[in-house]
């Protein structure tokens, strides 16, 4: 479906294929696109008309997490990609028990897989806490390049933590890709990408179509 986009002094107007019209203040639409967490500022001429604005429902890309669900006490933490997209889902985290005793805490990161070694005590029983974990990984390059740590909700990261078996993030998802300016439509919104978005982009805003004229 195609439907024409276009301006008058003070309204912005979507014509359909059956010459069905919806009319959206100026100030609405401008006001609709700023974001308190972006910073930009809109500017040109509001005049003219653009056509090919495609019917479908495009998204900002959605980063991937994982969230522990361990044996025990304050010991879950959320693990987030730091890249978004489905791309995140591909990191994995391990806890290995290193099954020996008086072992230390360490990090390996093999792609885009993170293990975690737990450390052990004198009789070799996990001696690792969750926040032990969290700082080993803020700690490593590698690892901090891949995902980034926090509590669980309701966990301190006081408690310690048991082995886990590899574990993928999920729930990424990759943005709509369009220029500067990208205008897409569904039945309920009107969608204009602020700057050029990518698969890994969030720069898609959206406005309320409203009520037909």
């Amino acid at each position: 479906m195609i439907v024409n986009l276009s301006f008058t002094e003070d309204s912005l107007v979507i014509t359909e294929e059956n010459d069905r019209k919806t009319f959206i203040p100026i100030s609405s639409f401008i006001k609709t696109l700023s974001n308190p967490t972006v910073s930009g500022v809109l500017t040109g001429d509001i005049t003219g008309k653009v056509s090919n604005i495609y019917d479908s429902t495009p998204v900002n890309a959605v980063a991937a997490t994982l969230s522990t669900a361990l044996t025990g006490d304050n010991n879950d933490m959320v693990f987030t990609a730091k890249n978004l997209g489905a791309i995140g889902n591909s990191v994995s985290i391990t806890y290995v028990d290193p099954a020996g005793n008086n072992k230390s805490l360490s990090i390996v990161v093999t792609d885009l897989d993170i293990v975690v070694n737990l450390a052990t005590g004198g009789a070799g029983a996990i001696t690792t806490i969750a926040s032990d974990i969290k700082t080993a990984i803020d700690a490593d390059e590698y690892a901090t390049a891949l995902v980034s740590v926090a509590n669980k909700a309701d966990n301190d990261g006081t408690g310690l933590v048991t082995a886990m078996a590899e574990a993928a993030l999920t729930g990424g998802v990759d943005g709509t890709e369009a220029a500067k300016g990208g205008i897409y439509f569904d039945a309920t919104y009107l969608y204009l990408t602020i700057l050029a978005n990518t698969t890994a982009g969030q720069n898609w805003r959206r406005i309320s179509l409203g009520s037909a004229y």
